[in-house]
């Protein structure tokens, strides 16, 4: 559970503490930067309410819980898109919508353009892209692997663990692998990357958790938002957010290899929709055409 959330159980809290709770909330970016005795003065408590508070949260100080409140805002949505149970369809509308709105936006505001560069020019000196996904949505991966398919990168997925350590076994310098994995914990995970690594290849993580033990070991690591609270649509945030960054990869590796890549996708034109307008020609569907003639 995140900072944010439990300050919104107050059922143990005094009503001093509630008032405190209550500013937080309404005001962390602001709280993040205060002293207690200044929020005590702000919400016409005392410094020991403040510190009361902390404790109870688990914390050992006030500055412990800004910590802690900085590193959620770096993680959730500005706006509220929680998922409540009067929720009607118009509300869920706006709701994603915001939702995937403020994750773009975090993400911008989040990712270092020097980082992305570099992840990018990984990728266009390789000659493999393999896709590791683990406790992720694996959509955000099929979809990061049909993009870089089509610059010409043999690009693959991977969800099964022995698959992975398999591979990491003989993979040669000219792959590069993203790693996808919210926690950025997995034991064996960090092996498979280990074994990467010593094989000469680049790897490339993206977890929910920067300082993981999985984002220090890769080569270069991008943290993308989480929250494991499923009426925050947890899993929505973190395929979202790795959308967007695959979506600046893209542009960035189409940058680099412009011309590879429209030769690519003019040859893909003239090797399938010339078969589709044959189709037509004859006015029948072929065994290989997906679309009969009436369809297009």
């Amino acid at each position: 559970m995140s900072t944010i959330d439990a300050l919104r159980r107050t059922g143990s809290l005094t009503t001093s503490e509630r008032v405190v709770a209550s500013y937080i909330l309404d005001h962390p970016e602001e709280t993040s930067r205060i002293s207690a005795r200044e929020l005590a003065r702000r919400t016409y408590t005392s410094p020991t309410t403040v510190l009361r508070l902390s404790k109870k949260l688990g914390f050992a100080s006030f500055n412990d819980l800004k910590v802690n409140i900085v590193s959620d805002l770096k993680r959730l949505p500005v706006h509220d898109t929680s998922i409540h149970a009067s929720d009607n369809a118009l509300a869920v509308m706006n709701k994603i919508a915001q939702l995937k709105k403020s994750v773009v936006e975090r993400m911008r505001e989040k990712t270092s353009p020097e980082l992305l560069q570099q992840a990018a020019d990984l990728i266009v000196s390789a000659t493999y892209v393999d896709i590791f996904a683990r406790d992720t949505p694996a959509s955000a991966a099929d979809y990061a692997s049909h993009q870089f398919l089509t610059e010409g990168h043999i690009a693959n997925v991977y969800e099964d663990l022995d698959r992975m350590v398999y591979l990491s076994m003989v993979m040669p310098p000219d792959h590069i692998c993203l790693v996808m994995s919210r926690s950025g914990t997995d034991q064996t995970l960090m092996h498979v990357v280990q074994n990467i690594q010593q094989r000469g290849a680049k790897t490339i993580a993206l977890t929910a958790n920067r300082t993981s033990p999985l984002a220090r070991m890769c080569d270069i690591s991008f943290e993308l938002l989480f929250s494991q609270d499923s009426h925050r649509l947890g899993n929505i945030l973190f395929a979202t957010a790795a959308g967007y960054l695959f979506d600046m990869l893209f542009a960035l590796v189409l940058s680099a290899s412009y011309d590879d890549v429209v030769g690519l996708v003019d040859s893909y034109n003239r090797l399938y929709y010339d078969k589709l307008d044959r189709a037509r020609d004859r006015g029948k569907r072929t065994s290989d055409a997906p679309y009969a003639v009436d369809d297009l």
